[in-house]
This record gives C-alpha cells, structure tokens and sequence, in this order.
C-alpha cells in the first residue's frame, strides 16, 4: 500500500514538471523624454528694409543661409537619435 501511494505521488509530481511553461505578458511603462527642439533662429532677412543696398541684402541672404543650415543639422541631430 505504502509503495502505491509513493508511485501515485511521483506520478503526479511528474506530470506538474512536464506541463509546458506558459508566458505571461507584463505590460512595463516606459518613459520617454521628450525632446527639446530648438528655437529657430531669428534671420538677418527679417531686418532688412525695402531700400537696403545689395550689399547688404546679399550679406544677409547667405548668413541667413548659414543659420539656417546649423538650424536644420541641429534638428536632424536630435532625430537621429530617435531612429530604430
């Protein structure tokens, strides 16, 4: 008898360690830091008055340009960091 309830015993303790293992989904908050875009620069263009001397409407065209382009090298910077 005793050795019946023994054999019983390890049966079923054998049949919980063959019973396949199941997966449980956590959900996990993430924080994610939003990202701080740069203020666009104030262009030299904004300033120049209609009768300006082509001068320095060119002088302020191409620094313009140059800001613009820091402006927008600044911005993909940050993006990249969002690429996968």
């Amino acid at each position: 008898m005793r050795i019946l309830l023994l054999l019983i015993g390890f049966l079923i303790v054998a049949g919980c360690a063959t019973e396949p293992p199941q997966q449980v989904n956590i959900p996990v908050v993430i924080a994610t830091v939003k990202p701080t875009v740069p203020d666009k620069p104030y262009l030299p263009i904004y300033s120049l008055k209609p009768d300006s001397k082509p001068d320095l409407v060119i002088k302020s065209y191409v620094s313009s340009i140059r800001l613009l382009n820091d402006y927008c090298d600044s911005l993909i910077f940050i993006l990249d960091a969002y690429k996968s």
